[in-house]
């Protein structure tokens, strides 16, 4: 027995369907390999114990194809068989092995099928101080940015009742302390809200805090925290909390209540999910089910407790059978049980792909991430917080879903690896192991010419969701940059994944079934990557001037400037007359300490000023640019006088001028990364 494969080209999704040839039953259909082996050729190496077979292989493959039924579309996906049991024996070995790799205290995940909760568990525990453990019908995670899936349902219900339009200007609902400007031509409807392309800026403001009181509420939120409109409407996905924190305040305006009591009755009380909440402070008698957030600290997770203002847009807090409701929901048309909370349409319209970047990958619904992966359709969801993790995924066609919450955040990648892991168990399509014995190799088809090609697409890029008038704009220099880089086998290497070129400017992953695709100008410039592992992070191509190695060498020389004249040894105070000749020197040696400490003291101030449970230290950023303006205004005075009267020693002049001009030009460096007044905290 062998394997061979036939890649079938005249069907619209280019599957590769493999067959099991033996030679008293002939070859038959397995199964259809629709995502990871997409656009790729199986190579064959034959064995000495393949030899014998080689040529009947060969001439099976005409008759084989008269057994592929003529009737094969890329929308039919392989259903899942899974037991209850099955799920219960993955999980149970799964998650607490992951606990553990991860360092994360806790997690609680459930299953929905056809309908029905399939499987429920809490795993670990939901805090270290009490060792409570985490049960998934009374533990209470925060679900971060899955919330956003609860404002888009609400927006959906608003359309159906004609409250909402879709494709107005949210001028239309919003008072004119609230409305955006017409900075491009195209205003921004809710559907711009909805898939993330209105093309504001981003910024971490206002989303997390240490005090259930403290923070501002929604109408100021949408006021103060109002970003620029960077990128014309409908042109660029660039993921955003505001857009929903501002379509929860549409909702309030439209209904004319405010966004708990909607949530909770339109959304909560119908899907019965009576342990969940939307408020904070959670209702006191919740106050024992509820799981903390970790950091790792030198004792290991120590718990944190956090809030969230910003309720439209990271704010539920749910047990993951309450979210078992919502997702039944989701996958029923909107009906749960004898309840609808959405017509069909709507529903359908929220599950189906709405905006893509790019036609060659897959794109966004209204609220999830749409994916193709392991045969099947997908739709998920990321929810972080500062200390949270989480993931909602569904799988419409198979009428599945599932969720899960881990309460360490760490790096993100344990929900990431729940992700693929659990596609991988219930709907596997990994043949690696059968190609291997069979003598088959599984490759990339790469373009013609790939080799000398690649080197035009590697570089630094930079995530469309960046912040541009705000102090934390330095904070997305490393967060939300990354290098795409060549490897010596003529393939690209972004985030640990490995990509080759097999059409122009499209890569295929070498292990795994994504696509990275680049967009050129017309001048053939490359633009934009955007990949499939994340629509939301289109990556825009940086210049060299913009990236952090020129960045970060601006301020390591500097530093080292200013370092300078503050070691420099002042010598001996001359009996003179001149202030100049006597007192300069300490003038540039405190010029010196001043650009030195400024930064690190005016991240204090920041840090007090986002965490406002902390005492506000904003007081001092008014004083700390005084002290660096006067600084450098005495520092050119003296030195315009000193080369005039040829003061000190040439060499001292020359090391004073260039400490003058190093803080003037630090002083504009500071001023484009906004952290020149707290006016841009």
């Amino acid at each position: 027995m062998v394997l061979g494969v036939l890649s079938v080209r005249n069907v619209a999704a280019c599957e590769k369907y493999l067959f099991q040839v033996d030679k008293h039953k002939g070859p038959r259909t397995i199964s259809p390999v629709i995502g990871k082996y997409k656009n790729r050729i199986i190579s064959v190496r034959y064995t000495r114990s393949h030899y014998r077979v080689r040529w009947l292989c060969l001439l099976l493959v005409g008759f084989s194809i008269s057994l592929i039924p003529s009737t094969v579309t890329s929308n039919q996906y392989p259903v899942s068989r899974i037991l209850p049991s099955d799920i219960a024996t993955f999980l149970d070995t799964y998650i607490p092995a992951q606990l553990v790799a991860h360092q994360i205290p806790g997690a609680s995940v459930t299953v929905v099928k056809d309908g029905s909760l399939l499987y429920a568990k809490g795993y670990g525990i939901a805090d270290t101080e009490t060792r409570r453990p985490v049960v998934a019908e009374t533990t209470l995670f925060h679900i971060g940015s899955i919330t956003k899936l609860f404002t888009w349902t609400a927006v959906m219900q608003l359309v159906e009742q004609e409250k909402i339009d879709l494709h107005a200007d949210i001028n239309t609902y919003l008072p004119p302390e609230a409305q955006f400007p017409a900075t491009f031509p195209e205003p921004i409807t809710m559907e711009h809200l909805l898939t993330h392309t209105a093309g504001l800026a981003d910024s971490v403001n206002h989303l997390y805090r240490i005090s259930p009181y403290d923070g501002i509420p929604l109408d100021r939120y949408v006021v103060e925290r109002k970003p620029e409109r960077v990128y014309p409407p409908g042109e660029l996905l660039a993921y955003s909390n505001y857009a929903a924190g501002l379509a929860g305040y549409i909702i309030e305006q439209v209904t004319g209540m405010s966004y708990e009591d909607y949530i909770e009755q339109a959304i909560l009380e119908p899907l019965e999910m009576s342990h969940s909440t939307i408020r904070q402070p959670i209702p006191p008698q919740w106050e024992a089910d509820l799981a903390l957030g970790h950091v790792q600290l030198a004792g290991g997770p120590t718990p944190i407790r956090e809030f969230f203002p910003s309720s439209p847009i990271v704010g539920m807090i749910a047990t993951s059978t309450d979210m078992a409701h919502f997702m039944i929901a989701q996958l029923q048309e909107g009906r749960y049980q004898d309840t609808h909370i959405l017509q069909p349409e709507s529903m359908r319209a929220m599950l189906t792909q709405q905006y893509t970047q790019d036609p060659r990958i897959t794109g966004v619904t209204y609220g999830y991430v749409f994916w193709e992966r392991n045969g099947q359709h997908i739709l998920w969801h990321e929810g972080s917080t500062a200390l949270f993790q989480g993931l909602i995924m569904l799988i419409p066609d198979d009428n599945m879903g599932v969720f899960i919450s881990y309460n360490r955040k760490g790096n993100n990648g344990a929900r990431r690896e729940f992700r693929q892991d659990f596609l991988d168990h219930v709907y596997p399509v990994d043949v690696d192991a059968d190609i291997s014995e069979a003598g088959l190799q599984d490759v990339p088809l790469p373009l013609p010419g790939y080799r000398e090609r690649v080197k035009h697409f590697t570089g630094r890029y930079r995530e469309s969701r960046w912040a541009y008038s705000t102090a934390d704009k330095i904070f997305y220099l490393f967060a939300r940059t990354h290098e795409i880089r060549t490897n010596p086998d003529g393939t690209l290497s972004l985030l640990g994944m490995t990509y080759i070129e097999t059409e122009p400017s499209v890569f295929r992953e070498v292990d795994g079934q994504g696509t990275l695709v680049f967009q050129e100008d017309a001048e053939g410039h490359i633009t934009h990557a955007v990949y499939d592992f994340d629509p939301h992070e289109v990556l825009l191509k940086m210049a060299w001037y913009e990236t952090p190695v020129v960045h970060m060498g601006i301020f390591a020389v500097c530093f080292l400037i200013f370092l300078s004249v503050v070691l420099k040894h002042s010598p001996a105070t001359q009996t003179t007359t001149s202030l100049i000749i006597s007192e300069g020197p300490h003038l540039f040696k405190w010029l010196g300490i001043f650009n030195i400490f400024y930064p690190f003291g005016m991240f204090l101030v920041w840090v007090t000023v986002q965490v406002r449970g902390l005492p506000s230290l904003a007081f001092f950023a008014p004083l700390f640019v005084a002290s660096l303006i006067i600084s450098l205004l005495g520092a050119i005075g003296v030195i315009i006088v000193a080369w005039a009267f040829d003061y000190w020693p040439r060499s001292n002049r020359i090391h004073y001028t260039l400490v003058t001009l190093t803080a003037l030009g630090f002083l504009a460096w500071l001023d484009y990364w906004n952290w020149l007044g707290l006016w841009k905290l």
